[in-house]
């Protein structure tokens, strides 16, 4: 990483990619080969946001088919242990999710 003016060198600042495009521009296949990439040559550890969790869970269901499931670790409000399990139920049939959550 080159120098950051005002910085010292032991500062490490963690840096992001943002990738923009139009609708069926292909980042989220491109987002998923390049996590599946990274987790199986580098061990890197990646993150994959998405606005609901039917999206969630479609990701999940692409990424183990080229990461080991126990690398591969899926997050929403609906995971919280807190979360009520009507309301997980009724936004499961909301969003079609075939075979529940992350079954």
């Amino acid at each position: 990483m080159g120098r950051l003016r005002g910085h010292h060198e032991a500062t490490k600042v963690p840096q992001y990619q943002v990738v923009s495009s139009h609708t069926g521009g292909g980042k989220t296949l491109a987002a998923t080969a390049l996590i599946a990439y990274l987790s199986n040559t580098a061990r890197a550890k990646c993150a994959f946001l998405t606005e609901t969790v039917a999206e969630v869970e479609t990701a999940y269901r692409r990424l183990i088919k080229l990461v080991p499931a126990g690398m591969v670790a899926p997050w929403t409000w609906a995971h919280d242990k807190c979360a009520d399990q009507f309301e997980v139920e009724q936004k499961v049939l909301e969003d079609d999710i075939e075979g529940g959550i992350w079954s």
